[in-house]
């Protein structure tokens, strides 16, 4: 909702009904993932309130998250505040954030601070940040002939630890592909071990309004049942959409198999814009 030439405000929420019988359990979650007023003056961009902030190249496999998960597994921003300057070629991006749970309360303050340079056939872009736990990484994206190339590494403290990953993306006929391999753990956790995964996706338009996602993945965590094993982690969806001015439907049935448990399910999503 623009405020003004140089003013937005931004709101962004997921709300859901609880299915949980235990007690205690909320009947109705809020989902709030933004809220947040950004002021724009020249090349200088500056927002304060509960705002994303992702990182790395990677988006079916991620390296690092700085978000929080919320109770349906979708991200939620941290509460801060972030100035970001245009400086081309280069962007600089300097902010203090924490994360926050569903009650939005601020935890463990600290800082986060990013140089990208823009070139002519590709990205690079060097990171620090320091909130529930500090972190270096370096990340890099570019065009090699009609493919998209894209990789990222990482190094965090707290205990000390590597993470990377590489991935590419292009088009077969109408299809947008993508294939990435990383080490690190599921969502990019901060504070789960790491783990060797692949995924892959593919979007093919339907008619005007619609598309067709599907996408497989693979990983291969320490086992519960044995710590000097790991046991295969298999799971797929496919997510049918239709994209309409006023509101975007998604209809998204899953499944996922893990330590000799199969589960499966379906998830109905409605976005409306106002």
């Amino acid at each position: 909702m623009p405020l003004a030439s140089d003013v937005t405000l931004q709101a962004v929420a997921l709300p859901a009904l609880g299915a949980g019988f235990g007690e205690g359990d909320p009947l109705l979650r809020h989902g709030l993932q933004e809220a947040l007023l950004r002021v724009r003056v020249r090349d200088l961009d500056v927002s304060a309130g509960l705002e994303r902030w992702p990182l790395g190249e990677m988006r079916l496999a991620p390296v690092v998250a700085l978000d929080a998960r919320m109770e349906g597994g979708e991200p939620r921003g941290l509460v801060g505040a972030r100035a970001t300057a245009f400086l081309h070629p280069w962007r600089v991006r300097l902010g203090v954030a924490a994360p926050t749970g569903d009650d939005l309360v601020p935890d463990r303050w600290g800082g986060v601070a990013s140089v990208r340079l823009d070139a002519d056939a590709a990205t690079v872009e060097a990171h620090a940040f320091a909130t529930e736990r500090p972190g270096v990484g370096l990340t890099a994206s570019g065009t090699v002939s009609s493919l998209v190339v894209f990789g990222e590494a990482w190094l965090l403290a707290d205990p000390w630890d590597g993470r990377g990953g590489v991935g590419a993306s292009g088009y077969a006929g109408e299809v947008l592909w993508t294939v990435e391999g990383a080490w690190a753990p599921e969502d990019g956790a901060l504070r789960r071990p790491a783990r060797p995964a692949i995924r892959a996706s593919g979007s093919v338009p339907v008619g005007r309004d619609g598309s067709l996602d599907v996408g497989v993945g693979a990983a291969w965590p320490v086992s519960s049942r044995a710590a000097d094993k790991r046991a295969a982690v298999l799971d797929a969806a496919v997510a049918w959409t239709i994209d309409r001015p006023e509101a975007t439907a998604t209809v998204r049935p899953a499944f996922r198999h893990a330590d000799g448990v199969t589960a499966a399910g379906a998830t109905l999503m409605i976005t409306s814009y106002f």
